[in-house]
């Protein structure tokens, strides 16, 4: 006849029988395991079924109230109870529910789940707005995760999550900032700031770039030989700067400019706009802007450039 109902899981029976021989002293006998309770053992001495109140079981031990007498083989034990082991679950038969309700679940594609018993990824929390909706801490600092109603948060805090903020550090190759799903700004692996673009415009060896389709900075000094230029930096077409520009010689001449040009439609126009010292020029050739020096040996230079338009 076919078995009715499920399949139970694999579990044997094996009452089995240890044979001990008294010394009429010995009280206490090793059992070949281990027992709950004196009524999972049957014990006879002598051929005579003893009472369980004449002995006590912990563990794999029994102990009799009464030392057996002296024998061979004249003690056994038949054990009444299943053999205790441990039985692994078949392949597909635990479900979360089956664990606990409310905790962590998991389904068929391997997604795992908190808060939610349908989790659409890998690993998804799901809670009602809060501040606090994932931690992740160590033994002073922590990452906490929340949500409210104006937008997502994710903020450096102490390992409770709610005493005190802590430094949050963000890091990669370049750090990228996004609106939209669109990116609008970057840390490039220079430390350059870029926005609106995804590259630093401009001569490599300059420094100190925020870079925008808004604005940008640039900052670089040098030294020019009299009667020679040095070209400042490279600029995008279609661009508006303001120009300031520091000089001195070695006798101490120093003079400040601050020039406005503009590439594009007209590469090479530039005004100057205000100059407390005519002795050197700054103009544009192409995209390159350049420093021109007639004040007589070598002159030392730094300048600074906004874009405005």
């Amino acid at each position: 006849m076919a078995y009715i109902g499920s399949t139970p899981l694999s579990q044997s029976f094996a009452p089995g029988t240890d044979t001990f021989s008294g010394t009429g002293v010995t009280t206490a006998f090793t059992l070949s395991r281990n027992v709950a309770t004196v009524n999972d053992i049957l014990v006879v001495v002598n051929n005579v079924d003893q009472q369980p109140t004449a002995y006590s079981v912990l563990g794999s031990t029994l102990t009799f109230t009464a030392a057996p007498s002296s024998g061979t083989n004249n003690i056994y034990v038949r054990y009444l109870s299943t053999n205790l082991q441990t039985i692994a679950p078949q392949q597909g038969s635990v479900y979360p529910s089956s664990l606990s309700t409310g905790g962590p679940t998991w389904d068929t594609s391997g997604n795992v789940g908190v808060g939610t018993t349908t989790p659409a990824t890998k690993f998804n929390v799901s809670q009602a707005n809060t501040t606090i909706g994932a931690l992740f801490n160590g033994t002073t600092r922590a990452i906490r995760f929340g949500f409210d109603t104006t937008g997502s948060i994710i903020e450096g805090v102490d390992n409770t999550g709610v005493t005190s903020f802590q430094p949050l550090t963000v890091g990669g190759v370049d750090v990228r900032f996004s609106t939209s799903g669109t990116e609008r700004m970057r840390i490039d692996s220079s430390g350059l700031l870029l926005v609106g673009t995804t590259a630093a415009l401009g001569a490599a060896t300059n420094s100190g770039y925020i870079v925008g389709g808004a604005f940008r900075t640039v900052a670089g000094n040098g030294t020019v030989a009299n009667a020679a230029s040095a070209t400042l930096f490279t600029i995008p077409l279609d661009s508006a700067y303001m120009v300031t520009v520091q000089t001195q010689n070695a006798s101490g001449l120093s003079t400040t400019a601050i020039v406005r040009y503009v590439t594009g439609g007209n590469p090479a126009a530039t005004t100057t706009l205000y100059a407390d010292n005519a002795a050197f020029a700054v103009t544009v050739s192409g995209t390159s802007v350049r420093i021109t020096n007639t004040l007589g040996g070598p002159v030392n230079y730094g300048f600074n450039a906004l874009r405005i338009l």
